[in-house]
């Protein structure tokens, strides 16, 4: 039953509250949007992409507010050990590193897509094989980064046009941190 992933407590938003409380309930609640009420009527929804959009023109460095603390897998390992640090580290994405150099991105929609799929199409006895799916077999390879100078506007305008919700940083080709529209939301909070 869908009874059984879902949460009892609606988080919603009035249509008269600002945007920082917006990204604020987003982020206490660990939700990507929000119900917007009007006396107890829904008027519409507000996600995590509406409220980055504002901040295409901010000139803040992306450096200083990225996380520095990037969780990195190989491409050989197996996919239930970066889901399993997805898990562990509270995180949705984990990138793809091989000999100092970024390979790939896998993120928990690509683990559920490919999850789902392989249960698809496989029987009982070969689902136990899903264990052995690698990271290489399903990560996206072609991974948009951003350099560590670049300015929160530029990250925005790179989620925005690419669908994306983290961007790798780098300084000389190696990585140093990530950002996401969480490191975003913040932003609001923070000012």
């Amino acid at each position: 039953h869908v009874s059984s992933a879902t949460s009892s407590k609606l988080v919603t938003i009035s249509k008269n509250e600002d945007i920082k409380e917006a990204a604020k309930k987003i982020l206490e609640n660990h939700v990507s949007s929000l119900p917007v009420m009007d006396n107890g009527e829904l008027v519409g929804i507000i996600t995590t992409t509406d409220l980055i959009k504002p901040l295409q023109n901010s000139d803040a460095l992306v450096k200083e507010i990225m996380s520095n603390y990037v969780v990195t897998v190989s491409p050989s390992d197996r996919v239930v050990h970066a889901r399993r640090l997805m898990l562990d580290n509270d995180i949705s994405r984990v990138v793809v590193v091989e000999n100092d150099s970024i390979v790939g991105i896998l993120t928990e929609k690509d683990t559920a897509k490919a999850l789902f799929a392989f249960k698809k199409y496989a029987d009982n006895k070969q689902f136990s094989r899903v264990r052995n799916l690698l990271v290489e077999d399903i990560m996206v390879q072609n991974v948009i980064t951003l350099g560590e100078g670049a300015t929160v506007g530029d990250a925005a305008k790179l989620m925005l046009e690419n669908d994306i919700s983290g961007l790798p940083i780098t300084k000389d080709g190696r990585l140093v941190g990530i950002i996401t529209k969480t490191d975003l939301m913040k932003l609001y909070v923070q000012n």
